[in-house]
C-alpha cells in the first residue's frame, strides 16, 4: 500500500485519480473497493488463471 500524497511520482506513473487503486503486474488495474468474492476471481481472470467452479467435484479432495 502506498500513500499517493507521499509519493506523487507513483501517483503520476499509475495515473491515480481515486483510491483505492490496485495495480498488478504493471498492467492490471482495479479502481474502487470491491468485496473479496468479486475481487479475487476478477483479478485471477485478468492474470489468465481460471478458478474451478464451486460445485466442481474435481476440486474437492477424495475422502478415504
Amino acid at each position: 500500500m502506498v500513500e499517493v500524497t507521499e509519493f506523487p511520482e507513483l501517483s503520476d506513473r499509475y495515473q491515480v485519480y481515486g483510491v483505492p487503486l490496485t495495480v498488478a503486474n504493471e498492467t492490471i488495474r482495479f479502481e474502487g473497493g470491491a468485496p473479496e468474492p468479486y475481487f479475487i476471481p476478477a483479478l485471477l481472470e485478468q492474470l489468465g488463471i481460471t478458478m474451478p467452479e464451486e460445485n466442481d467435484s474435481s476440486s474437492n479432495p477424495v475422502e478415504a
